[in-house]
């Protein structure tokens, strides 16, 4: 009898498709099959390259399969490097995986762990065998591959927009609609000789609708051949070969923008994870991280031949890598980790950029004082460092005893660096060693801390040079008048005087300059200048007064003179010294004009309690300061007590604000029967 068309189609079906519906039920019998690493690194490289990927981390050899894609984009002879997909691939899983909304705690660990390694080695160590490689332009492209730093821009900002708490407004509404209306009426106009009802891509369409064997979907033609799950085609635009190519054109300039786009990436937050690892580990990838910013900063930098050639890109993202070990160490610190010691690295990499300068000049021939320091800018890596640190020593939550150790430490390379930037960094630098003297003083511009009791720092301020640099730039404008431009400055060199009163107090006492310093806070005795009775003057004055009183007695007046070796300095010495009594007029005369402008603030605190809360701030200040061990028997003597009953007493004259009376709560109703 005969067969119909239906049985003979499906015995047709079942000859071609054999050997697949076979392996499909031995794996439906058996579990599927689990691939290989080395077939698993095509596979996660493809995975990665999708707009949103989804990997699966729930398998054993995830993080297998992620140590070993990254073993291949650092190796030479791999043939697999880096591409715009896969940079931004690692990105978006790296944002995710740092994102607590999108992952539970269970979940969490491994699979970040996994994706922030991977992470590092795309941001921070292609980078790092990219300068270490420099000079050979193949082998920069053989890193970068086919990566060039667009697409991972553009996708950054869409996953930042996509990150937003509220993306559904109605502006991106209306454009996404007009984007859709526009593709949709280029796609009609596209073809206008061919008519609608001739795209193959709608028969498809319309034949699954009617009937699925009016259509002929390729199935089983010899045009179409089967392939299996790893075999790619030749026109397979995720195929990883492909995006792995090097560009033979890549040019240096290029290169500089495409490692300034991915140092942009690095941070703290995208590898957080791998600073809760062993401590074997975390020494690795600080190492790493370290030997990346010397690279970076190094004085003939790897990838220009000077700053001016640097790509604007570069420039911008040179200095993430640092940012991550100072991040790294704030959070280790502040939240008291196991992993302990990574300020101590943080302290010592800045230490070795402050030393880069140093080192540089003697390569050049000649030390700061040579001719040819002269025609040599300072190292940008010293600015760094200097900068750096004086950031760091402003944190006052991790201004531990190790970082003043450290300070010390550094204190011959931080004294070069002040007088190499005193010329042309000068406004700058003083702004960047106030932090330092107020970490080695324990006195703020807000009140005085506890003061270090190390011994080593008042002999290293002075066997260093440090506090002879202080005081030359901070003083140099003192024979013109124009100090005022720096009174923190000055109050920090106040504190490191009266923290360590018998070597560095003596020594800023003898500085010729300092006689016109404490000369130019009596501008507080008239009333011919406006800011001359503003209270914070009246403190300065108050200060800086008391300190010439202590150190213009007779003992100190019969001490031997510095002999300075230049004549301008030899005649500012000679002049005359300042005297106990003039000290005494214009500290006390500070005094009485703060107490006064106290009371009068006080009595129109109605009106005006902006200026009442200043004067009663700049009190506070001074009651804090008078009261460090080393000044507080001289102010005792110096300042009149019966000036503080009077603001006492205008202190009591102020009606308290009356204290709301408790509620009484209400009586319970009774329940009804």
């Amino acid at each position: 009898f005969a067969m119909s068309n239906n049985d003979v189609d499906a015995k047709a079906f079942f000859r071609q498709y054999a050997a697949e519906i076979a392996e499909a039920l031995r794996e439906q019998e058996d579990g599927p099959r689990v691939s290989s690493v080395e077939e698993s690194v095509p596979e996660l490289y493809r995975s990665l390259c999708f707009d949103e990927p989804i990997i699966d981390s729930a398998s054993a050899n995830f993080s297998v399969v992620v140590s070993a894609l990254s073993r291949q984009l650092l190796s030479k002879s791999s043939s697999y490097a880096l591409s715009d997909r896969l940079v931004n691939g690692v990105l978006y899983l790296s944002k995710r995986s740092t994102n607590p909304k999108t992952q539970n705690e269970s979940a969490k660990s491994q699979d970040s762990i996994a994706i922030a390694k991977l992470a590092f080695c795309v941001f921070v160590q292609v980078p790092l065998h990219i300068c270490e490689n420099i000079n050979n332009i193949a082998t920069v492209r053989k890193y970068l591959g086919s990566y060039k730093g667009s697409l991972s821009k553009a996708t950054e900002a869409n996953n930042n927009e996509a990150s937003d708490e509220n993306p559904t407004n109605d502006a991106k509404i209306d454009q996404a609609v007009q984007q859709l209306s526009d593709g949709l009426s280029g796609a009609a106009i596209s073809s206008p000789d061919n008519n609608a009802d001739d795209d193959d891509s709608l028969k498809e369409v319309w034949a699954a609708e009617s009937d699925p064997s009016d259509y002929d979907y390729g199935e089983g033609t010899p045009d179409c051949p089967q392939q299996s799950a790893f075999q790619f085609q030749e026109d397979d635009w995720l195929d990883p070969t492909r995006l792995s190519k090097p560009d033979p054109t890549l040019s240096l300039d290029q290169a500089q923008f495409a490692v300034g786009s991915l140092l942009k990436h690095a941070s703290y937050n995208v590898l957080e994870p791998l600073f809760s690892l062993s401590k074997k580990e975390v020494t690795s990838s600080t190492t790493d991280l370290s030997q990346l910013i010397f690279n970076l900063l190094q004085p003939k930098s790897p990838l220009a031949n000077g700053e001016a050639d640097m790509d604007a890109s570069l420039q911008d993202a040179i200095l993430s890598p640092l940012w991550v070990l100072r991040d790294a160490a704030i959070y280790s610190l502040s939240k008291k980790q196991q992993q302990q010691g990574l300020d101590s690295t943080y302290l010592d990499v800045l230490h070795t950029l402050l030393a880069v300068d140093q080192a540089h000049l003697q390569d050049v021939g000649g030390g700061a004082a040579a001719p040819s320091s002269q025609s040599t800018d300072l190292c940008t890596a010293s600015i760094v460092g200097l900068s750096s640190l004086s950031s760091w020593c402003g944190m006052a939550e991790i201004s531990t005893q190790s970082t003043i150790s450290s300070v010390i430490d550094a204190m011959n390379d931080i004294s070069h660096v002040i007088e190499r930037a005193s010329g042309q960094y000068k406004n700058n630098l003083l702004h960047s060693v106030i932090p330092m003297m107020e970490l080695l003083s324990g006195i703020t511009y807000e009140k005085a801390k506890s003061i270090p009791s190390n011994p080593k720092i008042a002999q290293t301020l002075l066997n260093s040079g440090f506090l002879r640099q202080l005081l030359v730039v901070g003083l140099s404008d003192s024979s013109s008048g124009d100090l005022s431009a720096t009174p923190n400055f000055h109050h920090a060199l106040w504190g490191l005087s009266v923290a360590h009163p018998t070597t560095v107090g003596k020594y800023v006492a003898r500085f010729p300059e300092t006689k016109e310093l404490v000369r130019h806070y009596s501008v507080t005795t008239t009333t011919t200048t406006k800011d001359a009775t503003t209270p914070k003057q009246c403190v300065s004055s108050v200060l800086w007064n008391g300190f010439g009183w202590i150190h213009s007695t007779d003992a100190s007046a019969a001490a031997p003179r510095v002999v300075w070796k230049t004549k301008a300095a030899q005649e500012k010495a000679a002049a005359p010294p300042l005297s106990k009594d003039e000290c005494q007029e214009v500290c006390q005369k500070a005094w009485t004009r703060l107490c006064r402008l106290v009371e009068s603030s006080l009595q129109i605190a109605d009106k005006d309690l902006e200026a009442a809360t200043e004067a009663l701030d700049e009190w506070e200040r001074l009651f804090s300061f008078v009261s460090v061990m080393s000044v507080s028997p001289s102010f005792h003597q110096l300042l009149d007590e019966a000036e503080i009953q009077s603001v006492a007493k205008c202190l009591s004259s102020i009606p308290q604000p009356e204290k709301p009376e408790p509620e009484k709560p209400e009586p319970e109703k009774p329940e009804p029967e």
